[in-house]
């Protein structure tokens, strides 16, 4: 990735002269790592309480070479002033511009060690973090912005997480009513954990200074990337290492490393600096909004204060133990990769704010997802379980979502997100224990009885009986009575109907038929020759449509399938179905 990124950024620039766009080239008082030598005495700026930045006593101890990548070095330092005695350096400090005879020589961007005792840290070089100036062109067209994302950048974030994560001094990442453990659970789903973000308890949007004048913005000053705002904010604060007008550079380090970005950026306040061998960080309050982060690269993320961009917005209606609470709303960062983590994240704060800890529940969750130019995607479905289960929960309401995200016919943009949760400190998870027929064989036409048996958690067993009518057009010989959750068969019949999907709208119409979760299907289900073809299932087809359909070469995704179900019949429960079981039928 180390060598992409360069290669990435090198096309991009060679593109810009293509289209006769002017590069800016102003000269910059930095300090330049060739001239650094062992013993220099310089300050970090940085903020450790408030907004006022601190001029931090540094000690540098030389350049490793190559440290990064193939150019690329490392400058290694000291922090020697009596402040951070107790913490070295914190994650939040990054991008902390280091200052050699009043000149900037580069960003705080590494911790050496874990457990690291004596001040020893890393700074990226000012003049790696300046090619995201001297080489990118300002901001290329959307079109262009799109190609490049699907190209390059569109790859999973887990493979993004394991490339990124080079020792960073992290950025704290605060997710307001969300306790970390649940929040790494969901960054670890995603592949996140261990790259540059890092769960923390901290604030959310504050009032501290609304009135707040971006021309005050300078070097050391808390820098906030603002990736969910509203009633729900989802930050990430690091530090500005450089200011030229409107144009700012930061982190000293990625954050995802997606390169062309659109994120909100935001000033901050620092409440306090945790002092910890382990985990030192700063905790912060996230101030308004004064721009956009326009590129998120290995040496550095840029931006430029004044326009934002444009959002996604999301509605949570909520009602609690029959009682209906404030509505959430706001807005979030609309991106192919990250849209469906920082919905993960809203809706896991959403269920953990009322769902303490130990506690049991039951959630009803109904609504949809709008995209730009697509048909919506619903977000149906009755969940429940213990405290422990809140993060598949959480990942069990948002599967369809990932799903459609997954696919590679279009590029998924959300417009809104409307969203309602019934929720209850209940649990309601009916298992099924057995199914027994009246008899092992039946004649087309007949109806056969069947005994259900259920159980709840820690309750007895209940029984219920139905009766399966069996068509006459049966034919005869072996056959099953399947009894299948609907969460169960959804899940089934997904699978078996992928293949066969060739469209972003085929998908979406195949996702947004769902069975219900609180009722039992059962089946009769016998051998058959059919297809599934754009996400539709056509059993039971004569042999010489089979034929011609499974030969077209304009039919490439079909897939066979080799069952029918004769007959169904529902059962419902007052709460989750879960579980399947089969008996054999024999039809004389």
């Amino acid at each position: 990735m180390k060598g992409s990124l360069r290669l990435v950024g090198i096309w991009l620039a060679c593109l810009g002269w293509a289209n006769g766009q002017t590069l800016r080239t102003p000269e910059v008082p930095y300090f330049p790592k060739d001239e650094l030598r062992p013993g220099m005495k310089g300050v970090t700026l940085t903020v450790l309480q408030g907004t006022r930045v601190e001029a931090l006593q540094t000690e540098v101890l030389g350049v490793a070479k190559n440290w990064v990548g193939p150019g690329l070095d490392l400058i290694i330092a000291r922090l020697v002033d009596p402040k951070t005695a107790l913490t070295g350096a914190v994650h939040g400090m990054s991008g902390s511009p280091l200052l050699i005879n009043g000149k900037i020589a580069g960003a705080l961007s590494r911790r050496i060690a874990t457990f690291e005792k004596d001040g020893h840290c890393g700074f990226t070089p000012f003049e790696d973090m300046w090619k995201i100036e001297r080489e990118i062109p300002r901001r290329p067209s959307e079109d262009f912005l799109s190609q490049v994302t699907r190209a390059f950048w569109k790859r999973p974030l887990a493979q993004l997480g394991r490339e990124s994560s080079y020792g960073f001094l992290g950025i704290p990442l605060s997710v307001p009513g969300l306790s970390p453990q649940v929040a790494r659970k969901i960054l670890t789903r995603w592949g996140v954990e261990g790259g540059t973000l890092i769960p923390v308890t901290a604030g959310g949007q504050g009032k501290w200074d609304a009135r707040v004048d971006p021309n005050q913005l300078g070097s050391g000053a808390p820098l906030a990337a603002v990736m969910m705002s509203g009633d729900i904010e989802i930050a990430g604060t690091g530090t500005l290492t450089w200011r030229d007008g409107s144009r700012v550079l930061g982190f000293g380090h990625p954050m995802f490393g997606f390169g062309p970005s659109a994120i909100p950026m935001a000033t901050a306040e620092v409440i306090t600096t945790v002092p910890s061998y382990l985990l030192p960080y700063k905790v912060t309050n996230t101030g308004p909004i004064i721009g956009t982060i326009t590129e998120d690269r290995l040496s550095a993320i840029g931006g430029s204060i004044g326009p934002v961009p444009r959002l996604a917005t999301y509605r949570f209606e909520r009602i609690h133990q029959g009682v209906p609470l404030p509505a959430l709303k706001g807005a979030f960062v609309v991106h192919p990769i990250l849209s469906p983590l920082l919905l993960d994240l809203a809706i896991a704060s959403v269920l953990e704010d009322t769902d303490a800890s130990a506690r049991t529940f039951t959630i009803q969750v109904k609504g949809d997802v709008y995209f730009r130019g697509l048909p919506s995607l619903h977000l149906t479905g009755l969940y429940s379980g213990q405290d422990g289960d809140l993060t598949s929960t959480v990942l069990g309401i948002t599967r369809p979502l990932e799903l459609f995200f997954s696919q590679g016919w279009v590029e998924p943009l959300i417009e809104r997100v409307d969203l309602t949760f019934v929720s209850k400190e209940t649990e309601e998870l009916w298992n099924l224990e057995s199914v027994t027929p009246d008899s092992s064989f039946c004649e087309p036409g007949c109806q056969l009885g069947l005994v259900i048996r259920l159980r709840k958690r820690y309750g007895p067993l209940t029984e219920r009986r139905l009766f399966l009518q069996i068509p006459p057009s049966v034919p005869p010989g072996n056959v099953e009575v399947r009894v299948v959750a609907g969460s169960t068969l959804d899940q089934k019949l997904l699978e078996r109907s992928l293949g066969g999907i060739r469209t972003a709208e085929e998908l979406l119409q195949r996702l947004n038929r769902r069975h219900k979760d609180d009722t039992f299907y059962i089946e009769l289900v016998g051998p058959g020759e059919g297809l599934v073809a754009g996400g539709q299932e056509l059993p039971a087809l004569p042999p010489s449509v089979r034929a011609i359909e499974t030969h077209c070469p304009a039919s490439p995704q079909e897939s066979p399938l080799d069952e029918v179900v004769w007959e169904e019949q529902t059962l419902e429960v007052p709460g989750v179905a879960v579980g399947e079981k089969s008996v054999s039928l024999q039809i004389r």
